[in-house]
């Protein structure tokens, strides 16, 4: 079973009209959890049967208001009467007043694991109203991971962000959060960072070099 976005998100929304790309031909259902901008929380089912949604989309119709900010809606699929249950997908939609012109970040395939040493997408991003740099921090609270800026985003542009994390730590998991940040807003989400390989140094062990395999000189040693 497979459930993908087809909502358009490449301008903010005045109706929350969903779209989903759905596969597997087994009676299934479509769990939607959305969360506005004062994070109320809407859950909402739909029985989708055996049908399928390969070239033209399922659409579902949050039929409320919303005030102005961000929309996240997390969509995933389950068999009926068992535990199966697809990938969990999270996308974010900006409902926007006429008058804003702020420059707004809307982040969308956001990571929930990514992989210690191992180049992994974190997330998509799109700016409205107005270009600016954007800030992107990965901390745990007590320790900053990661800091890095893009610098003169475009309006309307889809800008992917991957990144190779090489956290030395002895934790299996670590609980972080990805901070997204344009000159007038900042977005978030929850990560957790997958360091079960323990690629990073162990301590006291001894270091042994081969000199036949050395890739500098003793005229250059570093």
């Amino acid at each position: 079973m497979i459930v993908r976005n087809a909502t358009d998100n490449s301008k903010p929304l005045t109706s929350l009209n969903l779209s989903y790309y759905i596969e597997g031909q087994i009676e299934k259902t479509l769990h939607l959890k959305v969360t506005d901008a004062s994070s109320a929380v809407e859950t909402f089912e739909v029985a989708i049967g055996d049908s399928t949604y390969i070239e033209v989309p399922y659409t579902f119709l949050v039929e409320r208001e919303f005030a102005t900010g961000i929309i996240n809606v997390e969509a995933w699929l389950t068999v009926d009467d068992t535990t199966l249950e697809s990938n969990h997908i999270t996308n974010q939609f900006f409902f926007i007043a006429d008058d804003c012109t702020d420059s707004i970040i809307i982040l969308n395939d956001t990571a929930k694991k990514v992989i210690n040493y191992t180049n992994t997408k974190f997330f998509d991003f799109t700016l409205f109203n107005k270009a600016s740099d954007v800030t992107i921090v990965l901390t745990d609270g007590d320790n900053e991971y990661m800091n890095y800026t893009y610098k003169n985003c475009e309006v309307g542009k889809v800008y992917s962000f991957y990144n190779t994390l090489e956290i030395e730590s002895t934790a299996d998991l670590i609980d972080a959060v990805v901070r997204v940040s344009t000159k007038d807003m900042t977005s978030e989400f929850a990560v957790v960072i997958d360091n079960t390989v323990k690629m990073s140094p162990t301590e006291g062990a001894d270091f042994i070099v081969n000199p036949k395999i050395r890739n500098n000189s003793e005229s250059k040693p570093n």
